[in-house]
């Protein structure tokens, strides 16, 4: 499957504005291409601006400056853990389908097919009955995933999904979003502070701070040149992530 540049951002200013009406410039030049068909992982030390960076491609803040050109639209899954227990999965999931059921939400027969497709795909057909609040930590995370499948836009950005979950769990999601994208030929983005498992099952990595631009390469690559140590780790204090 050939990959194309999804998400492009060229010179990307980010931050936000106060309650003086000043700004706050997290970054101000950042230059970075989303490829479909890859698990991007987006790490950085806490003040990184990694949450900012989401936001901005997610829409929900505004750039301050520079050009950023986006492919299609987006399903996002944010860190804060889900407050719909009273809602069953495939309610939940079929929430994910409100752009194409318009104001009344009246879900059609190609509505139901993406709602069970996504089920599917993210393995939890057999709960789609269940209540949200029935289901595991895993179980809930990978119905907020089926919802952002269920919208079926050619990106998926999570901001800290495996920050709950337990390692079998984590391990799971991870594999999970990498089958997606691989196979679906998505662009997945994902926020983590997981260094182990962004290396192990992420196709790309994003090193985020303050000081440098945003450096990108395989894990491969930036292992071998020494990036990796030279971002995450201090003599005097280890590992900084």
């Amino acid at each position: 499957m050939e990959k194309e540049a999804i998400i492009v951002a060229n010179g990307l200013q980010i931050g936000y504005k106060t309650s003086h009406r000043k700004t706050n410039v997290v970054n101000a030049s950042l230059d970075f291409e989303l490829l479909s068909g890859e698990v991007t992982c987006l790490l950085g030390r806490n003040g990184a601006g990694k949450s900012t960076l989401i936001k901005t491609l997610c829409g929900i803040i505004s750039p301050l400056g520079g050009e950023l050109r986006i492919k299609g639209g987006i399903g996002m899954v944010l860190t804060e853990k889900t407050n719909a227990g009273g809602l069953t999965v495939y309610d939940l999931v079929s929430l994910g389908r409100y752009r194409q059921t318009g104001f009344f939400g009246a879900l059609k027969e190609d509505d139901h097919l993406a709602i069970r497709e996504s089920l599917e795909a993210v393995g939890i057909a057999d709960k789609s009955g269940s209540y949200m609040s029935e289901l595991s930590d895993g179980e809930r995370q990978k119905a907020m995933v089926a919802k952002a499948l269920a919208q079926e836009t050619p990106i998926i950005i999570l901001d800290e999904p495996t920050a709950f979950l337990d390692v079998t769990s984590r391990v799971e999601i991870m594999l999970l979003l990498r089958s997606l994208s691989h196979e679906k030929g998505k662009a997945v983005l994902i926020s983590t502070h997981d260094l182990d498992n962004a290396v192990k099952w992420g196709d790309r990595l994003w090193l985020m701070d303050k000081k440098t631009a945003l450096r990108s390469g395989t894990p491969e690559e930036l292992n071998a040149s020494g990036t990796l140590d030279e971002f995450f780790y201090s003599p005097l204090k280890g590992r900084m992530i």
